[in-house]
């Protein structure tokens, strides 16, 4: 078989696209199916390390809601995903993003449960159920963890009022009665990226990690 692929790669190319046809029409049928909504393909990537493929899909509906389904060898070749998580991040991040918006609009923002006995309830798997409702349902067993990225420098003129912002944010927390609460929230130079587009650099530029990235190489 080595020989064969060796002499004939075109067949060989032939071979893995209609393999790559085959599973985008396999992850359209397991995304409908599981999840009531029309998906799109964006990309199929065969990985030779462990013989599994990554794919990456959009919501129809919500094209910004990208998903990565991956098919691979260890999981017996069954396709599993990461829609939940991924509707969660964006779902927590737009409900917390107005503290980061009431401090400057000038900022990277995002918000996620993590981890917590929450995971083990059926409100976080079920997305009726907005993350307005699991924290007042279940907000001891439920762990948040913000990253804050601003880009202005810190002053005697401003420190007060940014602080006191910062302390409303905390404030909340504690009132609502949430489990456990990490938080990083970062100052960068004002001057440096002036004019400088600090969504899309986190975008195009940091890969899957993106403001864990934009820290590295920026922090």
């Amino acid at each position: 078989t080595t020989t064969y692929l060796k002499e004939n790669p075109v067949k060989w190319k032939s071979y893995r696209e209609r393999e790559k046809d085959k599973i985008a029409s396999e992850t359209l049928e397991y995304m409908k199916k599981n999840y009531n909504e029309e998906f799109e393909i964006d990309s199929i990537k065969y990985i030779p390390q462990n013989k599994s493929y990554a794919i990456m899909v959009h919501s129809k509906s919500d094209p910004d809601l990208n998903v990565r389904v991956l098919k691979w060898a260890m999981g017996g070749y069954e396709l599993t995903d990461d829609y939940i998580s991924t509707k969660r991040f964006r779902q927590t991040t737009k409900y917390f993003r107005h503290f980061a918006n009431d401090i400057s609009d000038r900022n990277l923002f995002q918000a996620n449960i993590i981890g917590g006995k929450v995971y083990d309830t059926k409100l976080y798997w079920d997305t009726k159920y907005t993350i307005k409702e699991l924290l007042e349902k279940d907000a001891k067993n439920t762990e948040l963890n913000f990253l804050m990225f601003f880009f202005f420098d810190i002053t005697e003129e401003n420190v007060d009022e940014v602080c006191k912002k910062l302390y409303n944010m905390v404030k909340y927390m504690q009132e609502a009665d949430i489990g456990e609460v990490e938080m990083e929230v970062l100052f960068f130079s004002e001057e440096y990226f002036k004019n400088k587009d600090v969504e899309k650099i986190n975008r195009e530029e940091m890969g899957p990690l993106g403001m864990m990235n934009f820290d590295s190489i920026y922090g």
